[in-house]
Order: C-alpha cells, then structure tokens, then sequence
C-alpha cells in the first residue's frame, strides 16, 4: 500500500487514468476510495492510499500517474513518482 498527501493546484485531473506501479495496477477498491478522496479534497489537500501487487523489479520502483498521457497535458498530466529509494 502506498499513500499519498496530494495538494491541489488546478483543474489537472491525477487520477483520470488508472495509475501504475512498474507496470501494475492498484486494486478497484483502492482506486475508487482514491477518487473519492481527491473529490473531498479539505483544506487544498487530500490523503489518499493505494494498494498494489508487489512490482516484480527491484527499488526504485515508478509510480506513474495518468501513464497515457504528456507531463504538459493541462487536464490529466503525467506525474512520475520515484518510490523506494
């Protein structure tokens, strides 16, 4: 499980596409308890947590949100995340 603090900034949508760790993907209820957070984001800023398989590669490992997109998308960036090291 890996939690975040995440501190809104705009309009960018983190999680408008389903983010990886080394390739997997957290479990749908994790996920959909994340979304929910960001939704009720209190005082600028939303705790949210996220379940994953163990990544079969060694640290650092990437967390990598909104992979289908560029980091200069406005609405749903790509937000790279070194975790492990």
């Amino acid at each position: 499980m890996i939690s975040l603090t995440v501190q809104a900034s705009g309009p960018a949508a983190l999680l408008f596409d389903t983010p990886t760790l080394d390739g997997e993907y957290p479990t749908p209820e994790s996920l959909e308890q994340a979304r929910f957070a960001l939704l009720d984001l209190t005082g600028g800023q939303a705790q949210i947590s996220l379940e994953f398989p163990r990544p079969a590669s060694g640290p650092p490992w990437m967390l990598v949100f909104n992979p289908m997109h560029t980091p200069e998308n406005q609405v749903a960036p790509r937000v790279e995340v070194k975790i492990g090291e």
